[in-house]
């Protein structure tokens, strides 16, 4: 019976895990444990453009 129960936990945190439910709850924990939120949104929104700028445009990949 324990074994049935720790599968069917493995396979909801597996679930879980996988969800966006997951993101924002790790997300809400991590900005809970941080003082200055507002320069922790600061870096997330750079972050965000940086991968943004990184990534190839359609007009850079032409055809050989």
């Amino acid at each position: 019976m324990i074994c049935v129960y720790l599968c069917l936990s493995a396979l909801n945190l597996r679930f879980l895990y996988q969800s966006k439910i997951y993101a924002r709850v790790r997300m809400s924990i991590l900005l809970s444990s941080i003082s200055d939120k507002s320069a922790f949104l600061e870096a997330l929104e750079y972050g965000r453009a940086f991968r943004q700028a990184d990534k190839p445009n359609d007009e850079d990949c032409e055809p050989a």
